[in-house]
């Protein structure tokens, strides 16, 4: 089972190996949500705005 984290812009449940790969390369914001494309951290911390609308 994996771990998951709610994404803090959309609210969906992202898997933290599935948005860890999507946040590479992105100093700032290790964790990106396939959904909407926000970046965060693993506390749930938006570090920035969805790429597009929830």
């Amino acid at each position: 089972m994996s771990d998951v984290v709610e994404c803090p812009a959309c609210g969906k449940e992202v898997e933290i190996e599935e948005a860890k790969a999507l946040g590479q390369g992105d100093d700032k914001a290790p964790l990106t949500c396939p959904t909407c494309g926000a970046g965060f951290d693993r506390e749930g911390k938006l570090v920035h705005d969805p790429l597009v609308g929830p």
